[in-house]
């Protein structure tokens, strides 16, 4: 049900209510009087009470004609929803009456207004970042009351979406504070943030398969791998589905969460109180998705508007908060804490 329906709904059942309250005002108002023993029809007394009662149904039916008539005319607005108009330098969550979609370029993202924000480079933990190769990103984001969704996209020639000893993936992370005066710094002791995580690597394994060896170096040739099933090259994980063959995978079996190669989502969420504290949250609710088309990334997050972990934010309709946002461009080997980050940014979700 909309908003739309259920003010028709809401107003409907209060002037039902209205009705028992002025039928009881008339029939034991005055006990006095008795319908048993009256022996002569004589004008009822004032009764102020009833009066009030009967000027609130007429209100209420013309509060019900005045909904119809929209609802005729295709006015699916809530009559009470707050107006979206989004402050010059803020980021206004819309709302929609729609489900949300992690499609970068569904057209629903028409509907959100777009808040530029800008990057500086991170000089205040090493590895510093001695440039800025991204300078600012393009925010967005969507309600429908029950998720949230951002969108960020940013300018980049080349998509980096492979990592080796000296080659990095794209990545963008948004920020949120999970208490007061959290530093934009990803936080401090005592003052954590949670942080939603995508890199393009883990969006090449969804999209095209694992990224191993043979993705880095097609020419490669190996005569055995332990235990491995089937024929070379020995894609990870197909060919290492017998239990003891997993065995050699050391940070795998150690659970580091970096090293999953049955990853089913392209982001994580992390929280931290500051540099060098950054923890992987293992039970994780946000999905992403990243696409790179013509020079330029566009990432949605997308996650329930309300959870039950206490390390992740929690929105609701009208919250007003701050948010921050970091971009690494592996074409300038950004990674770790060499990156480019935002100071945080105001946001409001759409009641």
């Amino acid at each position: 049900m909309n908003d739309h329906k259920f003010i028709v709904a809401l107003i409907a059942g209060s002037t039902l209510c209205i009705g028992f309250i002025a039928w009881g005002a008339i029939k034991f108002g005055n006990p006095s009087r008795s319908t048993h023993t009256a022996t002569a029809v004589e004008a009822p007394p004032k009764n102020p009470q009833l009066d009030e009662l009967s000027t609130q149904i007429r209100v209420l039916d013309q509060r019900l004609a005045a909904l119809a008539e929209a609802e005729a005319a295709g006015a699916g607005q809530s009559l009470t929803r707050k107006p979206a108009t989004a402050t010059e330098g803020e980021i206004l969550v819309k709302w929609v009456d729609a489900p949300l979609v992690l499609d970068p370029a569904n057209t629903i993202w028409v509907q959100a207004p777009v808040t530029t924000v800008a990057l500086q480079a991170q000089n205040q933990a090493v590895p510093m970042a001695d440039k800025v190769s991204v300078s600012q990103v393009r925010v967005q984001g969507l309600t429908n009351g029950r998720q949230i969704a951002w969108r960020v996209a940013w300018k980049d020639v080349t998509p980096n979406r492979l990592v080796d000893a000296a080659r990095f993936s794209d990545a963008v992370a948004v920020q949120l504070p999970l208490k007061s005066n959290a530093a934009y710094t990803m936080g401090a002791t005592g003052f954590p943030v949670q942080i939603l995580h995508w890199k393009a690597l883990w969006q090449q394994d969804l999209d095209v398969h694992f990224q191993d060896v043979e993705d880095l170096y097609p020419n490669y040739w190996t005569d055995l791998y332990w235990f491995a099933s089937g024929p070379f090259p020995y894609r990870v994980p197909d060919a290492f589905s017998r239990p003891e063959s997993r065995d050699w995978f050391i940070a795998y079996k150690a659970g580091n969460p970096m090293s999953n190669i049955e990853r089913a989502v392209s982001a994580e969420e992390l929280t931290a109180e500051g540099f060098g504290s950054l923890t992987h949250q293992s039970d994780s609710v946000t999905v992403a998705r990243g696409t790179w088309q013509n020079g330029e990334w566009s990432v949605v997050f997308l996650r329930p508007m309300e959870t039950i972990d206490p390390d992740d934010f929690q929105f609701t309709p009208g919250t007003r908060d701050t948010v921050g946002f970091a971009v690494w461009d592996g074409a300038a080997d950004n990674v770790g804490a060499r990156k480019q980050h935002s100071l945080w940014v105001v946001f409001e979700v759409q009641k």
